[in-house]
């Protein structure tokens, strides 16, 4: 594929397409390796002998410290990032999760599992910046949806193509999938993704992040807190579904209510372009509740409406959440997005244990209710959200950064 031409000219117009699909196409890779633990884990429990407490460890650890350091990897990037770092965050990830056939202890699994979720970390604010400034003014939700659309797919189709190996009960078969990685990196150098062209590619100032984050730490602080519990919400029951549904497809439930996903967060950015960003959160949060009520309660293909329907509704605010952040610091998109696809996953993957917890004690069906909890509170905390107007730097906020 040529080096890119004329996504200047796409970007003035509004969207620079090629440059955003490419974007999208490494996320799409980063989370297939990211969705294939959660089908691995009821073999790895199995394998080692551990609890769902333990199990539920592993991706709350695993998940935990890649996301705290994802607002450190966007506070970098806004000063200094390089494209040709998002394929190698594709290779490196997609190494170490191809690796976890080689682990027969529960720390080894730990270990292989963090390393490749640091690949992840530093792709998310990287690419999600960059899709950011490759949108027009009035598009940026759109665009954010797009390059969602593109980690939410791969990370959807990762259960599904987990069930051939799963089959065998074994996972010597895993490294076959390094396979993903490597033609998507090849692909990405071949397309020049470290090339991309931009206009107005900048440096964030010290003296603007200081000044923004005085201006919008309150309003950062409950977006923060908002998308934790969302992330918690829909952590706990990606995790849930393989160990409630065995025998039943959990596979094909997971990849359909993945999928959802995918094509709530593709809508919900288009329609928080029009509503604005906090309609879309409050409504995705209130009207996920009954859904995933109908999910934990019903049996059979009620069940699995609630837990599709649910599904698709809670993402769909997930691209309005990083605009969000990302309007409230615009000289700082690399940071905002660490916080919203980094540091609020982390705090929400902590409390997966404490669900894995309730499950233990309480049941399967408990631990599901227990997410009712969740997104009503986040309800609350989203009711005095406002977004910043009238910024002097908003129009910077959609150059890309990371330069070549």
């Amino acid at each position: 594929m040529r080096k890119l031409q004329g996504a200047a000219d796409a970007q003035a117009a509004g969207i620079a397409w090629g440059g955003l699909l490419l974007v999208a196409l490494g996320h799409a890779a980063v989370d297939f390796y990211m969705g294939v633990l959660p089908p691995l884990m009821p073999q790895i429990v199995k394998q080692l002998g551990l609890s769902l407490t333990l199990g539920a460890s592993i991706m709350s650890i695993a998940s935990t410290l890649s996301s705290f350091s994802q607002p450190l990897f966007g506070y970098l990037i806004d000063r200094g990032g390089r494209n040709w770092l998002m394929v190698a965050a594709v290779v490196w990830t997609g190494a170490f999760v191809s690796a976890l056939s080689f682990a027969h202890s529960y720390w080894a699994v730990v270990a292989l599992a963090l390393l490749g979720s640091i690949g992840s970390a530093f792709y998310h604010p990287l690419g999600s910046a960059n899709a950011s400034g490759l949108a027009g003014q009035g598009k940026r939700g759109l665009a954010m949806s797009i390059y969602s659309t593109g980690g939410s797919l791969g990370y959807a189709l990762a259960p599904l193509a987990m069930a051939p190996l799963l089959a065998t009960d074994s996972l010597g078969r895993l490294p076959f999938f390094f396979a993903v990685a490597a033609v998507c990196a090849v692909g990405m150098a071949a397309a020049r993704v470290h090339a991309v062209p931009a206009p107005g590619s900048r440096r964030a100032g010290d003296g603007h992040f200081a000044a923004e984050l005085l201006a919008g730490w309150r309003q950062l602080l409950l977006v923060v807190a908002v998308v934790s519990l969302r992330a918690w919400s829909q952590t706990a029951i990606t995790y849930l579904v393989p160990f409630r549904f065995a025998g039943q497809g959990a596979n094909l439930l997971l990849t359909l209510f993945l999928l959802a996903g995918t094509a709530g967060g593709m809508v919900g950015g288009f329609i928080s372009d029009r509503i604005g960003r906090k309609a879309t959160l409050i409504a995705s949060s209130a009207l996920a509740m009954p859904l995933f009520w109908l999910g934990a309660a019903a049996d059979g293909r009620l069940s699995w409406l609630g837990l599709i329907l649910g599904g698709a509704v809670l993402n769909a605010a997930f691209p309005a959440t990083i605009v969000f952040a990302q309007e409230l610091v615009p000289s700082n998109a690399g940071f905002a997005s660490g916080l919203t696809m980094g540091l609020s996953w982390g705090i929400g993957a902590l409390g997966l244990t404490l669900t894995g917890r309730i499950g233990d004690l309480h049941g399967l069906k408990a631990a599901f209710m227990f997410d009712l909890v969740l997104l009503a509170a986040a309800v609350l905390l989203s009711l005095p959200l406002r977004m910043r107007r009238n910024s002097p730097h908003t129009a910077a906020a959609a150059a890309p950064i990371g330069g070549r």
